[in-house]
């Protein structure tokens, strides 16, 4: 959902005699975007709880679609660190880690997409979880 999406929403709730229930879904949007923000597993979290594919190959006019990762690269990190999240890309194919790099917008430059190579991918990967597992360190 857009930012202009959710204020419509809260706008119309608001014109429709709920300003109260307006303030709270205004509010309960904002937390849940800033933590979402601030904590990638959070973001991963919601994107998984509510089948959103972030990234997806799916836009107007296209047919194909990017399957659901094997498996959510920050859980991994979180539980089997640097090394065991390496481990476990290795065992993936090049369509697998795009899947991956797809569904968690790992893509910046647009060009992991075009990659080939496992081993570049499973590099993309690894420093996209690393940059944003620590991002904020020095704040804590």
């Amino acid at each position: 959902m857009t930012r202009a999406k959710a204020d419509r929403a809260v706008k119309a709730l608001a014109d429709a005699g709920h300003p109260e229930l307006a303030d709270t879904l205004a509010a309960l949007l904002a937390a849940v975007a800033a933590a979402a923000a601030e904590h990638p597993d959070v973001a991963a979290a919601i994107v998984s709880a509510l089948d959103v594919r972030p990234g997806s190959t799916t836009t107007a006019g296209s047919r194909s679609r990017r399957k659901a990762p094997e498996f959510d690269p920050y859980v991994v990190f979180i539980d089997e660190r640097e090394d065991g999240l390496r481990n476990r890309l290795a065992s993936l194919s090049v369509e697998q880690l795009k899947d991956i790099v797809a569904a968690h917008q790992m893509d910046r430059d647009k060009l992991a997409m075009k990659w080939k190579t496992p081993s570049r991918l499973i590099e993309r990967i690894v420093e996209t979880v690393l940059t944003r597992e620590t991002h904020g360190d020095g704040f804590r």
